[in-house]
């Protein structure tokens, strides 16, 4: 088995464990992404820890804020950093940041600040940095335990098929149908939100009721309506056919939530600062 060791220079200034199986597992362990008698994680009280497509977006962009920015090879000052951080949009975001939102409130991010803006570096740390600390409305984790989150997200989360799939089960597959499986289905035909929806004659915003994977399909003199985020210069790594619906012209670090036919959405955000 190939050992990796990753030495940080900025943020983690010690070199940390090789991801063997069992250090994942204790990293893991801190993130809640499996049960641990000996710790019990905030994180999976507000996210889907089980999200293997999550996690993996979120260990990418920790691997590239380490390599592009934080790294002692990145070569960077310290407002280059930053602005680094913030991608050119001159505000620092939760996306931008990946796992070191752990260390978002540290000394090493306040300094940072502090160096790149002498004059109102307090200012702008608080501003942007304290509202993006996770575990959010908690006090930040040891820093022993973040350490071991960031640097097995750097290497990019080894192992986190077995952790998340452990698999004991048979190795040929057999078609079955339980009486169970049937009765739920025949259930949710008149007692789920689709037939609640048609129901109230609530149809979904874009999309042939006959046809679900017709979904924004609708097109205008031949060009589609709903445009693909590639379009935007929008990079998603996500599975299944994605377009965008609306661009708003501010970053939010929350949550948004839509309305049942997906016609209205409602979402909150907090006043961001630019980089200067």
């Amino acid at each position: 088995m190939r050992i990796m060791y990753v030495v940080f220079a900025i943020m983690l200034p010690v070199n940390l464990f090789a991801a063997s199986y069992e250090q994942a597992i204790e990293a893991a362990s801190y993130l809640g992404i499996i049960s641990s008698d000996d710790y019990d994680s905030t994180c999976k009280h507000c996210h889907n820890m089980g999200d293997q497509q999550m996690l993996e977006r979120w260990a990418r962009r920790t691997e590239n804020a380490y390599y592009d920015c934080l790294s002692a090879n990145a070569g960077l000052s310290a407002k280059e950093t930053l602005n680094c951080l913030a991608r050119g949009d001159g505000a620092i975001s939760a996306a931008d940041l990946g796992f070191f939102t752990l260390k978002a409130k540290s000394e090493q991010f306040r300094n940072l600040y502090l160096e790149a803006y002498p004059e109102d570096g307090e200012r702008r740390f608080k501003d942007q940095m304290e509202r993006l600390s996770m575990p959010m409305g908690q006090d930040p984790l040891d820093n022993r335990i973040v350490n071991k989150i960031l640097s097995w997200s750097i290497q990019g989360m080894p192992y986190l098929d077995e952790i998340l799939s452990p698999y004991d089960g048979p190795e040929t597959c057999t078609t079955s149908l339980r009486p169970e499986l049937l009765e739920h289905l025949e259930q949710m035909s008149y007692l789920g939100w689709g037939a609640k929806n048609q129901e109230n004659s609530i149809k979904m915003f874009g999309c042939d009721q006959s046809n679900p994977l017709t979904c924004f399909s609708q097109q205008r003199d031949g060009t589609s309506i709903f445009k693909r985020p590639s379009e935007f210069g929008i990079d998603l790594d996500l599975s299944g056919r994605t377009v965008v619906l609306h661009k708003f012209p501010a970053k939010t670090d929350y949550w948004i939530r839509s309305s049942a036919d997906g016609r209205f959405i409602a979402y909150t955000s907090q006043r961001r600062d630019s980089g200067d």
